[in-house]
């Protein structure tokens, strides 16, 4: 009897743990749309078929009121917060670039610190890592979780949308060269390429698509509640004397269609191609451990950068990128299998209409550095102080004050920073709010809205005054397209879809912020949430 009760627990216990083993995803899947509006999933919604953003949107959690809660919204804070599951202030990435405060020199957010002797080898790049971010991302966490037996890659268009996902710890982090059509990573991951990458590269994929004409997707009626094709405000990127369609590379010499080609939707399905490759190479969602793969979509960015918001361009790649987002989907189905993966959808920012097209409209509109007002500045202070070299450096909306200056001219920082904020508030109208150092230093980020300025500034890169524009600002001249970097809505409101295992079918309407995304992913995978987190969980187990 005793013997029949001990095999009768153990039975019990094995089938739980089976059980339990079974629940668990073996995949997270992150998909970033570069510079993807919320609302496109809602202007678009009605011409999208039922396998891409709709079986998302309808089998998923839709979150319909994501913000981004910092400035600037660009392609570098955005992917770190992500994957951080924090702001600016603790993670470090301020912008895509800024100024290095001892030297002054501009830094890209994916420099690498560190050197390297290594020799030359093709395909990895000694000058790219993600030494630049602070905090720990969500696949170094899955990593962290089981001693590195977890795969993690990411890959992407743009060398940032890669390398500040995967984070320090990831296998590997890929993106596109546009000098030669071919994927790359950095040093920080590996020695050299695996052969499945070397032969992907081999295969001519890339220049097969430069034999493509970019014609609309769908038949014209669908584009008709769109401004004109052929706008004057948007550039002609393949040298047509048109920006309307159809287009084609046959303009180009054969280095600018390598470029250019991540400015057409085949940007985005040679992204969905090599995730094929990835699947299937490095057995992701196969193994005893859960697995990560991150993908950002940056061909949607340089499209409405090109041609802008209401443009036939930006509606034509996103039914274009529905049918790749359901081609992906039935990839993940084959090699996981419906039920065994999570996957998140969202972006790192929006996009703002066109402000000569705004203007055309008669809305208040305008660029900042076109009302002289730096050189107004420096007057002022050259005349208050007797020293016009005051400010040091200068990037986006931020100024970076000359302490050695400051110092031999025996001034107050303090005092000289409250000045400068004093002049900017009461001189510049297209200015709405100016912080100081000292005002930031004595403050810390959180998870609201209370201060944009606040969560996106690092006390060791961000400048000693930094400022907000008006809503339809920019800082600078953008002829054609669109730009972003804002606090405003077109700028920070931003899709966000959880859907897979476990996923309830919902539409949620409650402010939500960016940085939860991680702690939500970390929490559905029973992981450690990244380092600096401070966003929350928005879903149960």
């Amino acid at each position: 009897m005793k013997y029949k009760i001990i095999t009768l627990l153990l039975f019990v216990f094995t089938v739980s743990s089976l059980s339990q083993q079974k629940s668990n995803p073996k995949l997270v899947v992150g998909i970033v749309v570069d510079q993807m509006r919320y609302d496109y999933l809602e202007k678009f919604y009605d011409d999208f078929g039922e396998n891409g953003f709709k079986r998302l949107i309808n089998g998923g959690t839709n979150f319909t009121n994501c913000k981004i809660n910092y400035i600037p919204t660009v392609t570098g804070a955005g992917h770190a917060s992500i994957y951080t599951g924090t702001v600016p202030y603790f993670h470090g990435i301020v912008a895509n670039n800024w100024k290095e405060r001892k030297t002054f020199e501009n830094v890209n957010c994916v420099t690498a610190i560190s050197t390297t002797n290594k020799m030359y080898v093709e395909g990895i790049s000694k000058t790219l890592s993600p030494e630049q971010l602070f905090s720990t991302t969500i696949g170094d966490q899955i990593r962290l979780s089981n001693n590195g037996n977890s795969k993690v890659v990411s890959i992407s268009i743009k060398d940032r949308g890669a390398i500040l996902p995967a984070g320090q710890a990831a296998n590997a982090a890929y993106w596109y060269d546009d000098q030669n059509g071919k994927f790359i990573t950095s040093f920080h991951y590996m020695k050299r390429l695996p052969q499945w990458m070397i032969d992907f590269n081999n295969s001519g994929i890339a220049k097969s698509y430069l034999n493509n004409k970019w014609n609309l997707y769908k038949s014209l009626k669908v584009y008709k509640d769109l401004p004109e094709d052929n706008s004057p405000y948007e550039s002609d990127v393949f040298n047509e004397g048109k920006t309307s369609f159809p287009h084609t590379f046959k303009n180009l010499n054969d280095k600018q269609k390598y470029a250019k080609l991540s400015h057409t939707p085949w940007g985005n399905q040679i992204l969905v191609d090599l995730a094929k490759e990835v699947l299937k190479n490095e057995n992701l969602g196969k193994g005893k451990y859960l697995d990560h793969l991150a993908i950002s979509f940056s061909s949607p960015d340089k499209i409405g950068h090109d041609y802008g918001v209401l443009s036939y361009e930006v509606k034509d790649t996103y039914l274009r990128l529905d049918d790749q987002i359901a081609e992906l989907l039935s990839m993940l189905d084959e090699q996981v299998g419906k039920g065994n993966y999570i996957l998140f959808l969202t972006a790192d920012h929006g996009g703002m209409e066109n402000t000569s097209r705004l203007k055309n409209m008669h809305f208040n509109t305008g660029v900042l550095e076109s009302t002289n007002y730096y050189d107004n500045l420096v007057g002022f202070l050259s005349e208050k102080y007797c020293s016009d070299s005051l400010i040091a450096a200068r990037f986006s909306r931020n100024l970076y004050l000359n302490y050695n200056v400051i110092k031999k001219l025996k001034l107050d920082p303090a005092e000289v920073e409250a000045t400068i904020k004093d002049y900017l508030l009461n001189n510049i109208p297209s200015i709405t709010e100016v912080f100081t150092r000292n005002e930031l230093e004595e403050m810390t980020a959180s998870r609201n809205t209370n201060n944009y300025i606040l969560n996106g500034f690092n006390n060791k890169r961000s400048g000693d005054i930094l400022f907000s524009l008006k809503t339809n600002y920019l800082n600078y001249e953008k002829k054609y397209g669109t730009q972003h970097g804002s606090r405003h809505s077109y700028d920070n409101h931003i899709p966000l879809i959880f859907y897979g295992k476990s996923i309830p079918k919902s539409v949620r309407n409650e402010e939500v912020f960016i940085e939860d995304i991680a702690a939500t992913v970390c929490d559905l995978i029973s992981v450690t949430q990244p380092s600096d987190c401070i966003g929350i969980p928005l879903l149960k187990k």
